[in-house]
């Protein structure tokens, strides 16, 4: 957990302990993109065969989003299958594979 958390740049905002970190009801003392990589991290804790994201990385910077892709980077590399949806062109950019939708 404390890896994902430093990879994430969770460290600053949950403290020296982070297991400890006091959440208010709907994550409210944390930003928007704190609580996007916060979700990211309990999903990354679960060793499962897919991992499906929605807008995974849609609240964050683009430095916050890179370092989110890398973490999923190396999970797919140990076999994890990983179906993202976004709209950001730069990310589906560095995919695998990408289907295009139209409406």
């Amino acid at each position: 957990v404390m890896e994902l958390v430093n990879r994430l740049g969770l460290k600053e905002c949950l403290g020296e302990d982070p297991l400890s970190f006091h959440l208010n009801e709907a994550g409210s003392n944390l930003s928007g993109g704190q609580q996007q990589r916060l979700a990211l991290l309990r999903s990354l804790q679960v060793d499962t065969k897919v991992l499906l994201l929605d807008e995974a990385t849609s609240a964050l910077d683009v430095d916050s989003r890179d370092r989110v892709f890398q973490l999923l980077r190396e999970r797919a590399d140990r076999g994890t299958l990983i179906l993202m949806i976004t709209h950001d062109r730069e990310l589906a950019a560095m995919c695998d594979e990408v289907l295009e939708l139209e409406s």
